[in-house]
């Protein structure tokens, strides 16, 4: 973040605690953040979860 500033930063799903402070962390008082929940859509499940 020292080369770059941004304007928007959005993420998708529900990070847990410790994400969500290094999200806020990093961009400090940059550019505007949001948490959106899921609410529907595309998951990708690991490989380990595939017949």
């Amino acid at each position: 973040m020292k080369r770059c500033t941004a304007q928007s930063f959005e993420v998708l799903g529900d990070p847990d605690a410790d994400v969500a402070a290094g999200v806020r962390s990093a961009l400090g008082e940059q550019g505007g953040r949001t948490f959106s929940p899921r609410i529907a859509g595309f998951v990708r499940f690991s490989s380990e979860a595939r017949d």
